[in-house]
């Protein structure tokens, strides 16, 4: 029996047409259907913003007196100041080198609290002395490197299995409409 080249032809995209057909959709399974577990972050973790106040440190004994801190929030202004009141572009340069990237939070608009586009002295530090009351949580007057971190939980809910997942409502990645 010699099967012609036509039919061997035929034969085989049928057989990859099949096998495609019955291959299922590429889509996540519906909410509340198991699935596979999903393993999502646990454990501790820092803001950029942390990096400023270890940085403050001057005796070196991991802890950020309110003197240091005072210190520390001079040395920072003059960094990003430069004699003036920086704009978005200047507080991007020194956030690349104080917090590790140009869009690192605290943002710009975090301290311009005035909205006039220009960070001023006192939108400066008094971010940054409300930040450090709020971090100073056994309000000792005193940062230590616990009070740094923070812990991060698997999210649970509906929706999610043991091992995390999405969060419920979301948009897969997507904005929402305007």
């Amino acid at each position: 029996m010699q099967i012609s080249k036509a039919a061997l032809l035929a034969l085989c995209v049928s057989l990859g047409l099949g096998a495609c057909a019955s291959r299922g959709p590429d889509r996540p399974p519906p909410r509340g259907a198991e699935g596979p577990q999903r393993s999502g972050f646990e454990g501790f973790a820092v803001k950029p913003v942390a990096l400023i106040i270890a940085s403050m440190d001057a005796d070196g004994d991991r802890r950020v007196q309110m003197d240091e801190y005072e210190k520390g929030v001079q040395f920072e202004w003059q960094a990003l100041s430069v004699g003036a009141k920086p704009g978005a572009l200047i507080f991007a340069n020194w956030s690349k080198d104080a917090l590790g990237a140009p869009d690192a939070l605290p943002s710009f608009i975090t301290f311009d609290r005035i909205l006039d586009g220009l960070i001023s002295e006192e939108e400066f530090s008094g971010y940054l002395f409300r930040l450090f009351a709020e971090m100073d949580k056994n309000s000792d007057k005193v940062i230590d490197r616990s009070e740094l971190v923070f812990r991060i939980e698997r999210q649970q809910g509906p929706g999610m299995g043991e091992g995390g997942g999405r969060p419920p409502g979301g948009g897969g990645g997507r904005p929402p409409p305007r």
